[in-house]
């Protein structure tokens, strides 16, 4: 079978990690990107073998060079590591490129997807979000004209909640498919001179509460002890900058540099250098932002970096998953304050997750989850063939 990932926003690491599995599954991939992308991991694609084709800016453009090589390559799906129509200009050509294929899109956001109504966000006093309103219409209009769908989920075989969602709409095959894989043995560092806590992604409110975090390091008993605590990521928006600003007073008023932060950018090797100094990653994400099943990269890195993960028990959308034994776990403020204090004071036991530990290297590396994929690519074109016919 040929596969096509076609990606021109975002989208890298999912991107390199679908071609990855893919090609661990024997069969044929071809990689359509945007130039911004292939500055960042073209280099890990073609250590794999994949040679990544790269798009033209314009999306008419784009979708003429991906139908000029299926003329000469035929494909067999084509893969949307993410739906994102700016305009209806754009909308119309995807809509036209969709009809054409069988084609398999990401749904990762309850709100572009699934809501009722459109969510309402303002830029200020009554200047509204027009962005929010075309993506949900966009979202609604194409929903059904993709052969097949993905979840971005570490479990295999998973119980998404989306998945639940897309079934209500129709009976058409849906995969798994991880944000990240990692290649090495979990076993993260329980022993370290002092804990260096750290949370990756660019800083904003949105997603994560880093208020709840900022308030325990910003107490006068907490800063006599020694730890180190680092936002790993550039601030997104007015919320972002404020997020920093607390930060710059918290250490002027002690005096310090604990709380490391950034004001651009971070190159992918300060990123990697930064997280392998780590010992604990923290994803302090908001409550029922991902209760639907939504994804999140820092479940990830506590894998691929070996980091002992710290998140809230919001994340995850059953008490049941495998994943969730492995790393610790808080409800509220009250319990986030205590883990991080036994944590700094070296008095945490880890015996709990330790224990659980060999799901991790059982179940989520690259050879689960290219086995799954084997079988599912067989069920899932026989389903498009049904469906077609």
């Amino acid at each position: 079978m040929h596969f096509l990932i076609f990606e021109r926003q975002t989208e890298e690491e999912s991107v390199l990690t679908i071609a990855q599995l893919i090609k661990l599954t024997g069969n044929k991939i071809s990689v359509f990107i945007s130039s911004k992308i292939a500055i960042l991991i073209e280099k890990d694609l073609v250590s794999i073998g994949i040679e990544p084709y790269i798009l033209p800016d314009k999306l008419q453009s784009a979708l003429n060079v991906i139908n000029d090589f299926v003329k000469e390559n035929p494909v067999d799906l084509i893969i949307f590591t993410r739906y994102s129509a700016n305009t209806l200009q754009e909308h119309r050509l995807y809509k036209k490129f969709v009809s054409n294929y069988q084609v398999c899109s990401l749904i990762e956001n309850y709100d572009r997807w699934f809501r009722k109504i459109p969510l309402l966000e303002f830029n200020g006093w009554k200047i509204l979000k027009r962005s929010k309103i075309n993506s949900w219409i966009f979202c609604k209009d194409i929903f059904n004209d993709f052969s097949c769908y993905f979840v971005s989920d570490i479990h295999t075989n998973s119980q998404n909640p989306f998945k639940k969602l897309i079934r209500e709409k129709n009976n058409k095959p849906i995969l798994d498919f991880p944000f990240k894989i990692s290649k090495q043995i979990y076993a993260p560092n329980i022993e370290y001179k002092f804990p260096v806590f750290i949370i990756p992604g660019a800083v904003s409110t949105e997603r994560r509460n880093y208020k709840m975090v900022l308030d325990i390091f910003s107490t006068a008993e907490i800063q006599q002890k020694e730890w180190q605590l680092i936002l790993l990521g550039r601030p997104i928006g007015t919320t972002g900058e404020k997020i920093l600003k607390k930060a710059r007073q918290i250490n002027k008023q002690y005096n310090n540099e604990k709380i490391v932060y950034f004001n651009q950018y971070i190159p992918k090797k300060t990123f990697d250098e930064l997280m392998d100094k780590s010992t604990h990653i923290i994803a302090p994400v908001n409550e029922n932002h991902y209760k639907y099943g939504k994804d999140s990269g820092a479940i990830y890195d506590v894998f691929k970096y070996n980091k002992i993960g710290i998140i809230n028990d919001s994340y995850f959308y059953s008490p049941d998953l495998n994943v969730r034994q492995c790393v610790i776990t808080h409800k509220n403020q009250s319990e986030f304050n205590v883990i991080v204090n036994l944590i700094i004071d070296k008095k945490y036991n880890y015996d709990k997750i330790k224990s659980a530990f060999s799901i991790v290297n059982s179940e989520f590396n690259a050879d689960t989850y290219s086995n799954y994929l084997k079988k599912e690519f067989n069920e899932i074109f026989k389903e498009v063939v049904k469906n077609n016919d």
